[in-house]
């Protein structure tokens, strides 16, 4: 019988963060879920894992990540070393929004629609 791993409690929230792969520029994904030990992103793709890459989440430090399995655009990383979730919640001020290209937020400000 294999052993239980017992899992770090992960918090669900809207946040962005920055991918920084050995090669390329830094991609932006949204966080699904978050712990101390790994994040869940969202919209990935050229990720494998095994593959070694930095993350930098919320106003938390960069911090290096495996990753742990890919899945349907979504990806799972664990953290070589644990975050502050204090600092990682926090929404930076230079992570702008993504622009919003498809579905009913595109009229939200719509100049006819006021």
């Amino acid at each position: 019988m294999s052993e239980q791993v017992e899992r770090q409690p992960r918090i669900s929230l809207m946040l962005m963060a920055q991918l920084f792969r050995q090669h390329g520029d830094p991609t932006v994904h949204r966080v699904s879920n978050l712990s101390e030990s790994g994040v869940r992103l969202a919209q990935v793709s050229k990720l494998n894992p095994g593959d070694q890459v930095s993350v930098l989440v919320g106003c938390a430090d960069a911090v290096a990540a495996t990753v742990a399995w890919v899945r349907d655009g979504t990806a799972g990383l664990h953290f070589n070393e644990a975050i502050c979730l204090e600092s990682a919640r926090q929404r930076r001020p230079d992570h702008a929004a993504p622009d919003i290209k498809a579905g009913w937020m595109t009229e939200i400000r719509h100049a006819h629609r006021r």
